[in-house]
């Protein structure tokens, strides 16, 4: 059987030897195995968590916000209203959760970094101040 001459590095204009699934030592891909997961990780691929999401989607299928604004889309994500480390109840509180649809998650998302994350979360500028302050008179 006549031997095959070394093929060369996958990555873009990098003449090299493959040594790893195509690619050279330089360009092989980054991979991280046995990496511990997150707190969040772990909470999200967790078996209770897994129930009350399908439970929260089979109940409210529709996304809740834009049903707030008079349209109809399928809801992907089960959110929590305020952050879970923001909130003070159980995190399958379904009374802190919503359905949502990706895009309206991700906008929610990104509104929320900017009061969290920056510090202001104690600001007046807090849109969840009054929501936390209700649930708490329950």
């Amino acid at each position: 059987m006549p031997i095959q001459p070394p093929k060369s590095c996958s990555y873009p204009l990098c003449n090299e030897h493959a040594v790893h699934k195509g690619y050279c030592e330089q360009h092989k891909p980054k991979t991280i195995k046995n990496a511990v997961p997150s707190e969040s990780d772990k909470f999200y691929n967790s078996a209770a968590w897994k129930k009350t999401r399908i439970q929260v989607l089979m109940k409210e299928p529709l996304c809740e916000e834009c049903k707030r604004n008079h349209m109809l889309t399928e809801a992907e994500v089960v959110d929590h209203i305020i952050r879970r480390s923001h909130y003070e109840g159980s995190a399958h509180d379904k009374s802190n959760l919503q359905a949502l649809c990706a895009e309206c998650h991700n906008t929610k998302t990104q509104r929320e970094q900017r009061y969290y994350d920056n510090g202001t979360w104690n600001t007046p500028l807090n849109p969840y101040k009054s929501l936390q302050k209700a649930k708490k008179k329950r």
